[in-house]
């Protein structure tokens, strides 16, 4: 059975909470944030976590156990190169 969206946000924000405070404290990270993830530069239908940070390395140049996993709980986890916080309009 297929999850709508909002089921979807609900379970990511829950396994997101276990994780957050670690997180943000990795050196590189600018935020996290639930959202619909990205393939190349299209936006898909696929709730996930969004990990931004300063500069995407390579798994192999990631410190010891700093690593972000592919899934959390069934959340798919997605980072991404986002080095500035983008003003959102009013």
């Amino acid at each position: 059975m297929t999850q709508s969206t909002s089921e979807q946000v609900e379970r990511a924000k829950l396994e997101l909470e276990t994780v957050r405070e670690e997180w943000m404290s990795r050196a590189g990270v600018t935020g996290i944030d639930i959202g619909f993830l990205w393939e190349g530069s299209t936006m898909t239908e696929e709730v996930g976590i969004r990990v931004k940070v300063e500069k995407l390395m390579e798994p192999e140049e990631v410190p010891d156990g700093e690593l972000f996993p592919r899934f959390l709980g069934q959340t798919r986890v997605q980072v991404r190169e986002e080095s500035e916080m983008v003003p959102q309009p009013e």
